[in-house]
């Protein structure tokens, strides 16, 4: 009798994973949080004439906007760049 090897199919996750898509995602009250800040500078911060302007959120808007880890990090380090420079 020859040994069968069983695989499992990848979750949608690793598949998201393995075309480059984010993993994480953030919502509103969890970059409140990330920041320490009010609602308020976080919608501040949402505006197009705030210097602390966010990323565009992924998809999704008011209440159900999603920001990807990536691109948090990527705007963070940005803000640091600019902060030494």
């Amino acid at each position: 009798m020859s040994e069968q090897t069983l695989t499992t199919a990848p979750s949608m996750v690793d598949v998201f994973a393995a075309a480059g898509a984010p993993t994480k995602f953030f919502n509103g009250s969890q970059l409140q949080k990330r920041y320490g800040i009010s609602s308020s500078t976080f919608h501040r911060w949402r505006q197009n004439d705030c210097p602390h302007k966010l990323p565009e959120p992924r998809f999704g808007e008011g209440k159900s906007a999603r920001w990807a880890l990536e691109d948090i990090v990527e705007w963070e380090n940005a803000k640091k760049q600019a902060h030494v420079a």
